[in-house]
């Protein structure tokens, strides 16, 4: 591992020639399957490598999403544990914090000669971590994979209240024609495509654009509900080439039911809506976004008691969820006012 931090690739070569590949009971352990060293730590963000051990030439570079910290597991961890490559998660200490305490330089000199050891290197996020792939990962010269990129405290494309960490890093993220970098996100969500079209496509003129209507913000998952996140990891990293959406698989998404039924509602389309918020609730009945809409719902065609009854239903699922609570007694008291 000291060697491939090192970027020293022809010593390693020799040491798994040498060594490695005579111990048959050190390849076929699983419980030393990986080991760990930290590069970088500076307090509020580290940088982890995660050596397999066995010899490949693939690595992953993964950016933890908004909600994300360094006591829990890396992005996507499980996935690509089972996978052969090695693994640099970019970290963070505080689920709020947006990597604004690490540069591109510190990032690039961190990392520029363990990764140029491999031959196949990606980069690979959601959300913030969507957006961290595109800010860093083109400094290290990765291919990446960005999921519904989106810095919600950015000035000009994020949310009017960004919070109270000061924003650092460039305005626009940093022009290259040489990178194909693969962007997956809903065109209909506002915010992430605001971001694509007024930042993003400036940035990477080769960029592969998939669009998938209706998959909302949450990509990542929507991806996994409906069997195709391994697929698009693995046809970037193997095949060298952009993954296909199959659109005939997103009735498997609960995220896909629950944004189209947001978008009946917002057109009067209250039947519609109702029907396929309720579909998508049966995929997954702990959605809180979903559980909220079909209140919206059912509050808006007056059935109050319908909406009470679903409401006490939620709260059992839910119990700790204070806004269930004040929306009961919002019930209660327009049932009492239209008596």
């Amino acid at each position: 591992m000291l060697l491939k931090i090192l970027g020293n690739e022809e010593e390693v070569n020799n040491i798994y020639k040498e060594f490695y590949w005579n111990f048959d009971n050190i390849k076929n352990n699983k419980e030393n399957s990986y080991k760990k060293i930290t590069l970088y730590n500076n307090g509020e963000t580290k940088i982890d490598y995660y050596k397999k051990a066995k010899y490949n030439n693939s690595v992953i570079i993964t950016f933890d999403s908004l909600n994300m910290k360094w006591t829990s597991k890396p992005f996507a961890f499980d996935l690509l544990l089972r996978q052969d490559v090695d693994i640099v998660a970019v970290r963070k200490r505080r689920a709020e914090g947006r990597h604004q305490d690490l540069s591109r330089e510190v990032f690039y000199d961190t990392l520029h000669l363990l990764i140029n050891t491999y031959e196949k290197k990606l980069a690979y996020g959601y959300s913030l971590g969507g957006y961290t792939s595109l800010y860093y990962g083109s400094a290290v010269g990765c291919e990446v994979l960005s999921l519904a990129p989106r810095l919600s405290m950015h000035p000009l494309f994020g949310k009017k209240d960004g919070g109270k960490e000061k924003f650092k890093h460039t305005m626009y993220l940093p022009y290259n024609d040489i990178i194909k970098p693969i962007i997956v996100y809903d065109p209909k969500q506002k915010m992430d495509n605001r971001f694509i079209e007024m930042n993003v496509k400036k940035a990477y003129p080769n960029a592969t654009l998939i669009k998938v209507p209706y998959g909302g913000h949450g990509i990542a998952p929507h991806l996994l509900r409906t069997g195709q996140l391994k697929e698009f990891i693995l046809t970037i990293l193997n095949e060298q080439k952009a993954p296909v959406y199959n659109k005939k698989l997103r009735n498997k998404s609960n995220i896909y039911l629950r944004v189209l039924a947001q978008a009946c509602f917002n057109r009067g389309k209250l039947i519609w809506a109702k029907d396929l918020v309720e579909e998508s609730l049966s995929l997954k009945n702990d959605d809180k976004f979903a559980i909220y809409l079909k209140i919206k719902i059912l509050k808006h065609k007056k059935l109050y008691n319908e909406a009470i009854i679903f409401t006490k239903e939620s709260m059992e699922i839910l119990p700790k969820n204070q806004f269930l609570a004040g929306k009961l007694q919002e019930l209660m008291e327009c049932k009492a006012n239209n008596h």
